[in-house]
């Protein structure tokens, strides 16, 4: 038995846009105040994605498809009033992914997964002021991964998982259509390897697992090899639910993560090759969650709270550095962060006819996070929160839901922070909030499931910055219209 669907979107948005442009001294002094309108913001983008879904005699399988194409240009920056007119930018992203799942027995299972994937990626840059690019890259990768889990008891199972993943990156400058001879040309095999169990006794359900990662890294022929990465990394989770009928519970987990760069990181960025060294981090958690269903006009509510802190070596960070397409990627030798996390959310009915309701959903999120530099005591910046890293940040969403139709708010806010190292006042950013609305309607024409959306984004017209000497648009209007088939 199998079953096939089909979705498609296509979208097109203006390249102009009006924004107030405000610059300030290091001493806080607006020294440059305007409206202005930027251009080259347009972007043409179109979507297509569809699976195959079918069923065993003992399991299922699935296979899915997935195209995006998008030509967009990039605005450049604003630095000394000088206007850079920014570049363009063309993505082709295919893959093609499968799953199946088989019960050999009813204490064993197993699961095979795979993917195929090919991304084009073409930069050109034709202003005057900054040096002229047009380049191309292709990646390719593939991925084989096969797991395992056992029934030990009723409520104890112990698993295990094998995966590969190759990945190859190709570079070519699209003015002389060849390979820069500096390009290594590098390609890598990464091998995951995982055992975990996880089981139940009362009211505390605990689960251990541990994780190795091997990555072999080549350049140019197969030969070759240079320093391999390689790290084990355990976690350990707790969960004790002290009430039967109450849907309250306490987690704490402590886990140690390896994060090698991507090829995007290595070598589309400005710091290549391998330079850019992987990024270990301890973490430990400690939260709470509690919900609450009803058959009163208040739905559901609750709320969750988390707190934990993190020691981070080698962090990657990534900041623009004249250009919103290649940033600059770095290491952070020693980083220290500690925060929280708090969300309350809330679903009232204010009626119900038929099978229609009208439900109105409320969330509100807040984080807290401080993240130090604690590399070289020597340093100008040891101690200082590292770049992009707001230390209060929060949103706000309403959602209205009726007949087919969904009215969507959202406010979001983000606090001041740093865009370098140094916590100095001539690279403060200051806070920004912007507030969104968003109108849905689902509906059928006949076999095709068809969702129709607009969406007004920041609808007071706020002036802010994301990054530095990159002012964000006032308004941006968007009509979407997806098929699914």
């Amino acid at each position: 038995y199998m079953t096939p669907s089909l979705s498609v979107a296509i979208g097109r948005s203006a390249g102009n846009y009006e924004f107030r442009y405000r610059r300030k001294n290091s001493s806080g002094k607006i020294v440059y105040d305007s409206v202005s309108k930027r251009n080259n913001n347009h972007i043409n983008y179109a979507r297509a994605e569809g699976a195959l879904n079918g069923i065993l005699e003992n399991g299922l399988w699935s296979v899915y498809f997935y195209h995006y194409t998008s030509d967009r240009g990039i605005p450049g920056s604003i630095v000394n009033n000088i206007w850079y007119r920014g570049e363009e930018l063309t993505e082709r992203n295919s893959f093609v992914q499968g799953n199946m799942k088989l019960d050999i027995t009813e204490a064993y299972r197993t699961q095979l997964n795979f993917k195929f994937g090919y991304d084009y990626l073409h930069y050109e840059n034709k202003d005057t002021h900054l040096a002229t690019v047009d380049e191309s890259f292709r990646q390719y990768e593939g991925y084989l991964s096969s797991s395992h889990l056992y029934k030990v008891y009723e409520d104890w199972v112990a698993s295990g998982a094998y995966d590969i993943h190759f990945n190859k990156i190709n570079k070519r400058d699209e003015v002389t259509f060849q390979e820069p001879e500096t390009f290594t040309r590098p390609w890598r095999l990464k091998h995951l390897a995982s055992l975990a169990t996880q089981g139940s006794f009362f009211h505390v359900q605990g689960q251990a697992s541990v994780l190795a990662t091997y990555v072999s890294n080549f350049e140019r022929s197969r030969e070759k090899q240079y320093e391999s990465e390689y790290a084990i990394t355990p976690t350990v989770l707790f969960s004790y639910t002290p009430f039967r009928l109450i849907d309250f519970s306490l987690q704490a987990y402590a886990k140690r993560s390896y994060r090698v760069p991507s090829y995007s990181d290595r070598y589309i960025s400005l710091l290549e090759g391998t330079a850019l060294k992987p990024e270990t981090m301890w973490q430990y958690s400690l939260g709470m969650n509690y919900s609450k269903r009803t058959d009163a006009a208040l739905r559901r509510y609750g709320a969750s709270l988390e707190g934990y802190y993190h020691d981070v070596t080698n962090k990657i960070i990534a900041y623009p550095n004249g250009s919103l397409y290649r940033w600059t990627m770095a290491n952070l030798g020693h980083v220290e962060s500690f925060g929280g996390d708090l969300n309350l959310f809330a679903t009232l009915r204010l009626f119900e006819l038929y099978d229609e309701q009208l439900d109105i959903t409320g969330k509100l999120q807040y984080s807290y996070q401080q993240a130090r530099d604690i590399t070289n005591k020597y340093d100008t910046y040891f101690g200082d929160q590292i770049p992009n890293i707001p230390w209060h940040s929060g949103s706000a969403i309403l959602n209205v839901t009726w007949q087919g139709w969904a009215l969507n708010y959202s406010f979001l806010y983000v606090g001041e922070r740093y865009s370098r190292q140094e916590n100095i006042a001539y690279y403060k950013m200051q806070p920004w909030y912007t507030h969104d609305m968003a109108l849905t309607k689902q509906f059928s024409i006949a076999t095709w499931k068809m969702r129709a959306m607009i969406e007004l984004n920041n609808v007071l017209g706020q002036d802010y910055e994301i990054v530095p000497n990159y002012p964000m648009p006032s308004q941006v209007f968007r009509l979407t219209l997806s098929a699914e088939i």
